[in-house]
């Protein structure tokens, strides 16, 4: 229980790691679109970019923190037997 603990609390923080480096990309689409731009500015065009930035962090929250959630409960579990508590190297180790 403890290895799977430990990779979900992983995956969970990758994850939400990745919504906002999804956010900054489409930020910077959106100002790439204003400077291209010689008179007009689309406005749909630069709504749908931020809009896609919003989803893409909601959606790295949404599925990070839950996972990042699930995987401390199991670290948790695995570590109620012991005595103390485990750094995790030996968590790790100890499979």
């Amino acid at each position: 229980m403890k290895v799977a603990g430990i990779i979900l609390v992983s995956l969970g923080v990758l994850i939400m790691a990745a919504g906002p480096a999804g956010t900054v990309l489409g930020m910077i689409r959106a100002f790439n679109e204003i400077q291209a731009s010689d008179a007009e500015v689309n406005e749909e065009q630069l709504a749908a970019d931020v809009q896609l930035s919003l989803k893409l962090t909601a959606f790295g929250l949404l599925l990070g923190v839950p996972t990042a959630l699930v995987g401390s409960v199991l670290l948790i579990v695995g570590m109620v037997g012991n005595k103390r508590v485990l750094t995790p190297r030996e968590a790790w180790s100890s499979g």
